[in-house]
C-alpha cells in the first residue's frame, strides 16, 4: 500500500479525475484492485460509500462531498 495522501478540497469533478489519475500513475496504484475489494457480492458496483473507502485505502483522501461528486458522475441505477 502506498501512503501517499492526495488532499483535494471540495473540487470540481474534473479536477478530482485528473488528481486521481495523477496519483494512480505516479504511485502505480492498482485502483481497480480496491474497487473489487468493495465489491464483494462480484456484481461490478460499489457503493457511494465503498467508493469512499477504496479511494481512503489506496492512499487518495476526499471530502464526503468530493466522493458524492465522483460517485454522481459514475451512478447508474443508484449504485457507482
Amino acid at each position: 500500500c502506498v501512503c501517499v495522501c492526495v488532499c483535494v478540497q471540495d473540487r470540481p469533478v474534473d479536477i478530482l479525475l485528473k488528481e486521481i489519475r495523477t496519483f494512480v500513475l505516479r504511485n502505480r496504484v492498482a485502483l481497480g484492485e480496491y474497487l473489487k475489494e468493495q465489491d464483494r457480492l462480484r456484481q461490478g458496483f460499489v457503493t457511494r460509500a465503498q467508493l469512499g473507502r477504496a479511494l481512503s485505502r489506496c492512499g487518495i483522501r476526499m471530502s464526503d462531498t468530493e466522493v458524492d461528486s465522483l460517485a454522481d458522475l459514475f451512478t447508474l441505477k443508484g449504485q457507482v
